[in-house]
């Protein structure tokens, strides 16, 4: 087989020459930097399983220092060139949305997975349904799935094939994992230590910086959009408060922003897409719920591309219809959810949104006849 090498894989293998010693020897690394760069699979799989994390290291600390697109880069061509060789058995710790990126991203390179989290759900900020759907794609994939489980830091060892770790159930019955790697994808906190605030009016709340619907700090002049000032920790968010920070620092009268029409997208396999409140945060808000729900199994375009796995659920007020929140997973759905915002924005209701007329065949259908089925209308099901 053929492979041209980049500039950051031939910093890879130079650095997976180091961890490797003899198993890398000079006439199977020349092979890689002859020209046309030919070798063969069984040195990707060397190199994978010996420096594909330590490529992520700073150069600080003995690695390459690569970037997280240079990094995905590497894994994607290895995770071609190597199956069905054997890459990182790999545990993640948490299953919000990082978690399971990693989690899909690890499995589709070939890796053995087992995702541990705390709460009874995969994804537990979204739908319960999303989370249970999630969980059923994930173990047909192969991933483990150790939801209401605790990770005892303490039980944490390194040893020869990795690392170890003790988890316990909420039961108590506890087991030891065993694998090569341990993701931590959990414990993110806004970045307001040491960055020169300390003195001014700023003040830090909670761990976020306090804002005012304009994104105004307590400073005169100083104000504060992003992971820092709290909320979702969604680039989209952050630019979208940049945009209202900066008019109305220009004077301008923007419109403030409303956390339930943010859009958040988990780019796992399935895909995620959702906005606004799940069932169950609109049942805690007081509202008398009707959803809808339709299987991507009934819609033509999902059936054509083989991903009928998944759907897309309309949480509404049953009192008028209003749309409180829309759910979906399942085949390139991050590519679906602006939609529903903008329904959102304008306040839509189920019926407008079920008789908007969707092109065939798409996956938007699937909208449309969710929202149909928040009154039993839906044809497809």
């Amino acid at each position: 087989m053929d492979f041209s090498l980049n500039d950051s894989q031939r910093e890879l293998a130079a650095l997976s020459r180091r961890i490797l010693g003899d198993r890398c020897t000079p006439e199977r690394l020349r092979e890689v930097e002859a020209g046309g760069d030919r070798f063969d699979p069984a040195l990707w799989a060397d190199l994978a399983r010996a420096g594909i994390l330590a490529a992520a290291l700073p150069e600080s600390l003995g690695g390459s220092g690569l970037g997280l697109l240079e990094q995905c880069s590497v894994l994607a061509e290895v995770g071609r060139a190597v199956a069905p060789a054997p890459f990182l058995a790999s545990i993640v710790l948490g299953a919000g949305a990082v978690g399971v990126e990693f989690a899909s991203l690890y499995r589709s390179c070939g890796a053995e997975v087992t995702v541990v989290e705390m709460l009874p759900s995969l994804v537990p900020l979204e739908d319960a349904a999303v989370g249970s759907e999630l969980r059923r794609q994930f173990e047909a994939r192969g991933i483990t799935c150790l939801t209401g489980h605790r990770l005892d830091l303490g039980s944490i060892e390194r040893n020869e094939g990795g690392v170890a770790v003790t988890v316990a159930g909420e039961d108590g019955k506890e087991q030891r994992l065993q694998a090569e790697l341990l993701l931590v994808a959990v414990g993110r906190a806004a970045n307001v230590e040491n960055i020169g605030i300390e003195g001014t009016g700023v003040v830090v709340d909670r761990g976020v910086i306090a804002v005012d619907s304009m994104l105004r700090t307590g400073e005169n002049g100083v104000s504060a959009v992003g992971d820092v000032v709290g909320g979702f920790q969604l680039a989209h968010k952050a630019l979208h408060e940049g945009v209202l920070a900066v008019e109305s620092i220009a004077g301008r009268d923007p419109h403030p922003l409303d956390p339930r029409l943010i859009t958040r997208t988990t780019y796992c396999t399935p895909q995620i897409g959702s906005m606004g409140l799940s069932e169950s945060e609109a049942q805690a808000a007081g509202y008398e719920v009707a959803i809808g729900q339709m299987p991507f199994r009934g819609n033509g375009r999902a059936v054509i591309w083989g991903e009928t796995g998944g759907f897309a659920k309309v949480v509404t007020d049953k009192s008028d219809g209003t749309v409180l929140g829309v759910h979906i997973i399942g085949h390139e759905v991050t590519e679906l959810i602006w939609g529903p915002a903008l329904g959102g924005l304008l306040e839509t209701t189920a019926f407008e949104m079920g008789h908007a007329v969707a092109p065939h065949p798409t996956l938007s259908e699937v909208l449309s006849e969710a929202a149909l089925a928040v009154s039993g209308e839906a044809i497809h099901v």
